[in-house]
């Protein structure tokens, strides 16, 4: 692993991100059914976990697979 990539070249740095807005989305109260808003209504608790587990997944399989450095 000697060759170097630009972060914004990285899946695992990606699935991070994604999974730190799903995460941030959840505080704000955006995925909460209770509040009947639309983007609940469109996304239920357990979607959201389902897509929060499936990140995480993709975050350990990008660090797997990877071949070079971020720089």
């Amino acid at each position: 692993m000697d060759e170097v990539k630009s972060w914004w070249e990285s899946r695992t740095i990606w699935a991070s991100i994604a999974q730190v807005a799903v995460g941030i989305g959840v505080s704000l109260g955006l995925f909460d059914a209770a509040q009947g808003t639309t983007i609940a209504a469109q996304f239920p608790d357990l979607i959201v976990g389902v897509v929060t587990a499936a990140l995480g997944v993709v975050t350990f399989w990008g660090r797997y697979v990877a071949a070079k450095k971020i720089g």
